[in-house]
């Protein structure tokens, strides 16, 4: 059926194209470019039609509209297409509330009684109230802001891609948790500027929402458990991207959670750092500010056995059991390593750039009975992660 949608959208697309042929000779695209536009062949020769291909491409007017109006058909008809089914499966769409007037959705603390605080960037950092810096790349801003929400044909095909990785699992008996944490914007709403919120459901907190609703995923996305355990300090560097050993441990705690395992134990002194890549991109050494040193399980040691740098770390401790973990995330999971390393004899952690590799292959193929898979992102980084699962369901397969 779909298929016959797509072709209804050629056969209107093709006519268009061939009817703007003799417009091109009766007027020049109006166009501002630095290149000389591209002369008609003049002789026939084994190159005639591959330069009249490129005559073709820069003077028939409207090309790239039309373009742009055949691919936005397509996603339309596809995504309406999927909701038709749904519609008459009984699956029925969810919906989250309207955000209200623009008043509500300007800043979500004004209402708190904070005053307006302006914007003010410098290059991809964000300043922010009482000297906290934030992040605006990698999609990041738009998180905040919830103006990139996906649709729920986005939603549906992204599941479908952890259930493939998480029924390998299964079948096999390996423990999997797919693990999404919040950017420190969404955790600090209250130290950023006065930036317009357009969504309050933000993209992650509906793609959890739409996950578990429609499938037994073991996924998390838990930015109300992150916000709630600023009582306990501050949980994000101030003059970073990431989180404090403190932060981490929360993460790690609903790590544990999607394992079906108990709260980890842990005790914590404060302590200070200073600066952060936040505070390096404004070309600044920072300011000394407060973090968190946490002890885990000090019966337990561990020593790192293997170093790629930025793609992956090899961790062995003093457990004796043969217990097993592959840990795939980003940068945020080197401050997760100092605890996983503590609850398993054998980890690696892989960077999911670093997934098509041959060393991520066979780490990942070793998995059996009984191990552990840990699939972790921050928030901003999803769809890198999400491009990555394709790699891991392969070498998961083998």
């Amino acid at each position: 059926m779909l298929g016959k949608f797509k072709k209804v959208v050629v056969f209107a697309f093709v006519p268009l194209l061939a009817v703007s042929l003799p417009i091109s000779f009766a007027f020049k695209r109006s166009r501002v470019e630095k290149t000389d536009p591209v002369a008609f062949p003049t002789s026939f020769d084994n190159d005639f039609f591959s330069n009249f291909d490129e005559w073709f491409n820069d003077n028939v007017p409207f090309r790239d509209a039309f373009i742009e109006f055949y691919k936005n058909s397509e996603l339309t008809i596809e995504d309406a297409w999927f909701k038709f089914l749904l519609m008459i499966s009984g699956d029925s769409d969810f919906n989250y509330p309207s955000s209200g007037s623009i008043e509500d959705i300007t800043d979500p603390f004004l209402d708190k009684g904070q005053p307006y605080y302006a914007p003010r960037y410098d290059g991809y950092v964000i300043y922010g109230r009482d000297d906290w810096l934030f992040y605006s790349g990698d999609g990041a801003l738009e998180n905040y802001k919830g103006s990139d929400i996906y649709s729920d044909y986005e939603m549906n095909k992204q599941m479908e891609k952890f259930i493939a990785v998480n029924d390998i699992c299964n079948d096999r008996n390996i423990a999997v948790s797919f693990n999404i944490f919040p950017n420190k914007e969404q955790v600090y709403a209250d130290k950023m500027p006065s930036i317009r919120v357009t969504n309050r459901a933000k993209k992650l907190q509906r793609l959890e929402h739409y996950f578990s609703k429609n499938s037994n995923l073991p996924f998390s996305y838990p930015i109300d458990e992150i916000i709630d355990s600023r009582s306990l300090g501050d949980i994000y560097l101030k003059e970073d991207t990431h989180w404090n050993p403190l932060g981490a441990m929360q993460g790690y705690s609903d790590i544990l959670k999607g394992l079906n395992r108990s709260a980890p134990t842990y005790t914590y002194i404060e302590t200070t750092v200073q600066g952060g890549d936040l505070a390096s991109m404004l070309s600044s050494s920072g300011s000394i500010y407060t973090s968190y040193n946490v002890t885990y399980k000090e019966d337990v040691t561990y020593m790192v056995i293997a170093d790629g740098n930025r793609k992956y770390i090899e961790t062995k401790s003093s457990l004796t059991d043969g217990s097993r973990c592959v840990l795939i995330g980003d940068s945020f999971r080197n401050a997760l390593v100092p605890y996983v390393a503590k609850d398993y004899e054998n980890l690696t952690c892989i960077h999911f750039d670093y997934l098509d590799s041959e060393y991520a292959q066979k780490e990942i193929a070793k998995l059996k009975a009984g191990d552990t898979l840990i699939v972790s992102s921050v928030e901003r980084l999803y769809p890198a992660l999400l491009k990555s699962l394709d790699f891991l369901k392969s070498h998961l397969g083998i």
